[in-house]
């Protein structure tokens, strides 16, 4: 058991320590304590390289190595990976992609027999064009209200009689009404327009992604509801790099920390890549934590799916 006083401080402070340590020992055991010049400077040298030499060798309390991660083996995989269906029952008519082909954000992929559909958004879109019932309404009571006009000026002469004037008022009323029924019918007919083009929107797919098709399950002619997807399809950009490393490393990797990945295929070179999630609980049956890491793939070059090493770059400060 080392004395308390070597624990702290630098070498030459703990080699005099050292020293004092050991010429007080030699006082108690013998009488005598190691005295001063020649002896007591060779001593202190002695001490002095001891403790080097300890700390040369890691062997030195105050400066712990800290273990440095290991390769580990990870797996490479799509950022998202997602079913593409429709919103509604029908048959099939067209199929414009396969497995393999890339696709596009909102790119149409398939579609339903929509012809039933397309007459009724067509038919909606008319009738939101409507507007001559607005028109007619508004005119009605531009002109009733210059005849309410003129009734009022006759009447303030004595020369139009107050049943007069107010026939006149609820007319003008009645036009107002009739203005605003035009005016919401118009509105429910513009709905009714943004209503039937959605459905007509729900029975085709579109891509919500940039990536490839992994699978297409039916064909033109197939009958498909909402519940049975038409394709599965992948984000390949970036890709997802997942590790699992050993639980005694939980704290030191954070988010933004850079490593070189190495695919086993198409052929092995490192590319570099960055931490985004580290999670928080460690598997206590495998003694692990997971760490994603994200791959550039601008060009969809690189494949998913395939394993890889993953040799983490040192923490900056």
């Amino acid at each position: 058991m080392p004395h308390p006083i070597l624990i702290r401080g630098d070498g030459w402070r703990r080699a005099a320590v050292c020293l004092q340590f050991l010429d007080e020992s030699m006082g108690r055991l013998t009488g005598k304590s190691l005295g001063s010049g020649g002896n007591r400077f060779r001593v202190f040298h002695l001490a002095a390289g001891i403790l080097t030499a300890a700390a040369a060798l890691g062997d030195s309390p105050s400066s712990p190595r800290r273990e440095e991660l290991p390769i580990l083996e990870g797996l490479v995989r799509p950022a998202h990976v997602i079913d593409l269906g429709v919103s509604a029952e029908g048959r099939l008519a067209l199929v414009h992609v396969d497995r393999g082909d890339r696709i596009r954000q909102g790119q149409v992929l398939a579609s339903l027999e929509s012809d039933a559909e397309m007459a009724t958004v067509e038919l909606a879109k008319e009738r939101s064009k409507l507007t001559a019932p607005v028109e007619f309404a508004q005119t009605q009571v531009e002109y009733t209200d210059r005849k309410l006009k003129q009734k009022e000026e006759l009447h303030r002469q004595g020369i139009a009689t107050n049943d007069e004037v107010d026939e006149l008022r609820t007319s003008k009323r009645l036009a107002e009404l009739a203005l605003a029924r035009a005016k919401g019918e118009l509105r429910l007919a513009e709905i009714d327009y943004a209503r039937s083009r959605a459905l007509l929107e729900a029975r085709t797919v579109l891509s919500p992604i940039d990536g490839v098709v992994m699978d297409r399950r039916f064909s033109p002619g197939a009958l498909v509801d909402i519940n049975l997807p038409i394709f599965k399809v992948a984000q390949i950009e970036p890709l997802y790099c997942e590790v699992l490393v050993p639980s005694r490393f939980l704290g030191t990797i954070r988010p933004g920390r850079k490593a070189e990945v190495i695919l086993e295929f198409p052929e092995p070179r490192p590319l570099q890549a960055t931490v985004t999630v580290v999670d928080r609980v460690a598997d206590v049956a495998s003694g692990t934590f997971g760490v994603r890491l994200e791959l550039p793939n601008p060009d969809h070059e690189l494949p998913a799916g395939v394993p890889c090493r993953v040799r983490f770059q040192p923490q900056e400060n």
